[in-house]
């Protein structure tokens, strides 16, 4: 995950990797819904934000899969 920061919001974000489907889909996701904010809002965001927008129903064994990513951004927004 890399974030472009621009007076302190988030102006882009882009993720690589090798991922299953569930961690793709939230990446790509997260990149689209902290484009914009500020860095303190885009480090707020969390699985339920994600899960809200991908709309599927994430057996607990996979939660990891969805939550991988928020951490990876907080490490890169940090």
């Amino acid at each position: 995950m890399q974030v472009k920061l621009d007076g302190g919001r988030v102006s882009a974000a882009r993720f690589a990797g090798d991922s299953c489907a569930i961690c793709t889909a939230s990446a790509d996701v997260l990149s689209e819904m902290v484009e914009g904010r500020s860095r303190a809002e885009a480090a707020a965001l969390g699985a339920g934000d994600v899960l809200g927008v991908l709309q599927a129903d994430v057996r607990p064994t996979r939660m990891r899969c969805v939550t991988l990513p928020i951490t990876v951004l907080a490490k890169a927004l940090g």
